[in-house]
């Protein structure tokens, strides 16, 4: 999480302020097979947040959880909706991938 932070956002975080906030499965879709996502809050950083990572990511704005944009990735929205419920696991099955990702 501190090295993602870095390289994907320009902030530098400490892991004694990180809190585990979410874990997430996804089954095989592809090749690389299955995904868990692990989602954390952090309390505190040092450093300006910037899009360092432009050619990935179209923009970054401070949000409301509840004021996500259309675009979000579905399972990261479900995983948001899991955390504002203080629900600590969500499996997303793969006739939901298969729906939302167009596999």
């Amino acid at each position: 999480m501190v090295r993602e932070a870095k390289e994907e956002i320009g902030i530098d975080l400490n892991q004694d302020n990180l809190k585990f906030v979410h874990f997430s499965f996804r089954p095989k879709s592809d090749a690389t097979g299955d995904r868990v996502d692990l989602f954390f809050e952090a309390t505190q950083w040092k450093g300006e947040i910037i899009n360092a990572e432009p050619e990935k990511c179209d923009d970054l704005h401070w949000i409301e959880p509840s004021q996500l944009p259309e675009n979000t990735t579905p399972h990261v929205r479900i995983a948001v909706e899991c955390i504002q419920r203080g629900e600590f696991f969500s499996e997303i099955g793969l006739d939901f991938i298969k729906v939302n990702y167009g596999i």
